[in-house]
């Protein structure tokens, strides 16, 4: 079992305009005789601390 986490720079179009993002990457791994698969994976998008939580 193994875990790699960074950082993932996505880009693309949202609304016809140009939109750039960094999320964090969490990948949990497994080590079988066939060699490492990923057996989870999560990632999100930082959020800031002062921005207002509404809930």
């Amino acid at each position: 079992m193994a875990f790699a986490t960074g950082l993932l720079d996505c880009g693309g179009t949202e609304g016809g305009r140009p939109a750039e993002y960094t999320l964090r990457l969490t990948l949990g791994l497994a080590k079988t005789p066939n060699g490492w698969y990923i057996v989870h994976e999560h990632s999100s998008e930082p959020t800031s601390f002062n921005e207002k939580v509404v809930g």
